[in-house]
């Protein structure tokens, strides 16, 4: 209950260093999925406002989608209950995720600037 996930790309940060948003290395061949375990929860709805869907889905559903800068996605605030899943990334290749430069975090602001501009 009262847990969220910020707007965020899956595959992107924010360069301290740089101040912009920057592709993690091999981002192109990954993917991101979730499974739901758990259904027994209001709120929590799983958000892509590009897209303009919002999904509430049933436990056993898994949700397979790219982790580009086109997908923006956020989870809302669980109201009640408890909202379990398994969220996992896959790649065709092993890539390094994590970059060796200090990260900041993505805000709405920036990607919703980054979005505009596009």
């Amino acid at each position: 209950r009262g847990s969220f996930n910020r707007l965020h790309y899956d595959n992107y940060y924010y360069s301290a260093k740089d101040k912009e948003v920057k592709a993690r290395s091999g981002y192109e061949k990954d993917k991101s999925a979730i499974l739901y375990l758990s259904e027994e929860y209001s709120g929590g709805e799983l958000s892509f406002p590009l897209q303009n869907v919002e999904l509430s889905p049933k436990a056993g559903t898994l949700i397979f989608f790219e982790g580009n800068d086109t997908v923006p996605h956020e989870v809302k605030k669980v109201i009640d209950g408890e909202r379990h899943n398994i969220i996992c990334f896959l790649s065709a290749e092993k890539t390094d995720r994590f970059e060796d430069e200090e990260e900041l975090p993505l805000t709405n602001d920036i990607i919703y600037k980054r979005i505009n501009n596009a």
